[in-house]
This record gives structure tokens, C-alpha cells and sequence, in this order.
């Protein structure tokens, strides 16, 4: 190809032509090494790039159970006769009239961490707008929190633990679709509850697959070794 376009008399054209050479002679050595590895976004590195590393069993069980934890809700923690009181104010400040003391009681009310998750939560469907975004917002900071020691665990296991969520991630999609098309089919045969009972396991199925979205691009950026040629991220071949 490069030969054909190089006739041109242009440089231009010449130049064209020596680039496509390099552009397919790299893919072509490629793809007579084997596909070992698929970058991120579809580039697959040339030759010499990075082999998959060997699971092993126990990391494998431990990251999936790390996965599981790191997806189920945080659990209120009962707080103190005390300290019950104290957020029940800081979550009625959180509507306050004053910029400073609603600032205040948002960062406050996350030190509480779990035992304030039960008020939070109630003040969720306050009418008060500021209550419940403010809610909604301590209430996310106080279950990153608690997740970040599993989170932590997940990503010193590398690429299992990137390799996990991705799977769990591909099998949460997975799933949606699945339960999308059996709402559509109840929706045809006039089953409405069937219908609406897989409508509602899609949307749980949703919400599963955006949260896994979230951890792997946690725990898969930098993970060591897994860069292939000219700095381009790698993951394993699905």
C-alpha cells in the first residue's frame, strides 16, 4: 500500500503512504502473535505486550467476597440517647435559614458516620428540598466511608480485583437485559404484573451495574504491570 500511494508525486502523498505501512505492519505483526490482550477503547497493543497474570483461587473468593460487601448497604449503626439528639438537630439545621449553619450541621452530621444513617435516611423524603438533598449528600460521604477499607483491600489485590468487578459488572448487564426483554414479552402476552415484576428487576439491575461501573473505575486505573506498549491500558481478553 505504501509502494502504490508513494508513486504520487507529491511528498504529501509519500508521506501518507509510509505511514500506513507502519500502521498496518504493526497490526499485522499483531495479529499473528495472537490477541493476548485488548486495550481500553478497542487498541490492542503490538507485540510484546502484556500477558494476563495468573488468578489465583484465593484471591479470586476473596475479591469476590469483597465485591459483595463492598455492594450491600451500609447498615445503621443505634446510636446513643445523646448523640440521637444531636443529629435529630443537625438534620433539622440542614434546612436552616443561615448558609453557615447549614454548612456546619452537613459536615457535622457526617461524623456521626453510620449511627446518624436511620435519621438521614427518614429526612429523605422531607418536603424541605435542602433537608433532602443535604441528607442525601451525608448520607453518601458517611457510606463512602465505610466502604473504603473494602475498597482499599479490593484494589491491593490488582488485577483480580479489577478482573472481578469487571465480570460482576458484564453479568449485571447481563441481567438487565434479560429482564428487559422478559417485561417486554409479559408486556405482549397482556401479563402486567409479570410485566412490572421484571421492569422493577431491570431497574435494580441497573442501579447494580452503575454502582460496579463506579468500583471499576476505582480499582482499575494504575493498576502496576498492566500497561501495554506506547502507555496504552490493557484489561485481559473477555
Amino acid at each position: 500500500m505504501a509502494v502504490i500511494i508513494g508513486k504520487g508525486k507529491s511528498w504529501a502523498w509519500w508521506l501518507a503512504g509510509f505511514l500506513c505501512a507502519l500502521v498496518f505492519g504493526a497490526r499485522a505483526g499483531a495479529a499473528e502473535e495472537g490477541p493476548r490482550a485488548v486495550a481500553l477503547y478497542g487498541i490492542r497493543p503490538g507485540p510484546g505486550g502484556v500477558d494476563a497474570p495468573a488468578v489465583n483461587p484465593e484471591q479470586q473468593k476473596k475479591a469476590e467476597g469483597l465485591v459483595a460487601e463492598y455492594l450491600a448497604p451500609v447498615a445503621a449503626a443505634e446510636p446513643t440517647p445523646e448523640a440521637k439528639a444531636a443529629i435529630e438537630k443537625l438534620v433539622k439545621d440542614l434546612g436552616s435559614n443561615d448558609a453557615k449553619t447549614r454548612d456546619e450541621a452537613s459536615a457535622a452530621v457526617v461524623k456521626h458516620g453510620p449511627a446518624a444513617l436511620a435519621q438521614l435516611r427518614a429526612a429523605l423524603g422531607s418536603k424541605d428540598l435542602e433537608v433532602a438533598e443535604r441528607s442525601k449528600a451525608a448520607i453518601a460521604a458517611i457510606e463512602t466511608a465505610a466502604r473504603a477499607p473494602k475498597l482499599d483491600e479490593l484494589k491491593k489485590l490488582g488485577f483480580v480485583g479489577q478482573n472481578v468487578v469487571r465480570q460482576k459488572w458484564n453479568e449485571a448487564n447481563q441481567a438487565v437485559a434479560a429482564a428487559e426483554a422478559a417485561a417486554a414479552d409479559a408486556e405482549k402476552a397482556g401479563k402486567a404484573d409479570e410485566a412490572e415484576k421484571s421492569r422493577a428487576e431491570a431497574k435494580a439491575g441497573r442501579e447494580r451495574a452503575a454502582a460496579l461501573s463506579g468500583l471499576l473505575r476505582q480499582v482499575g486505573p494504575g493498576l502496576p504491570g498492566m500497561q501495554a506498549k506506547y502507555g496504552v491500558m490493557i484489561r485481559p481478553m473477555e
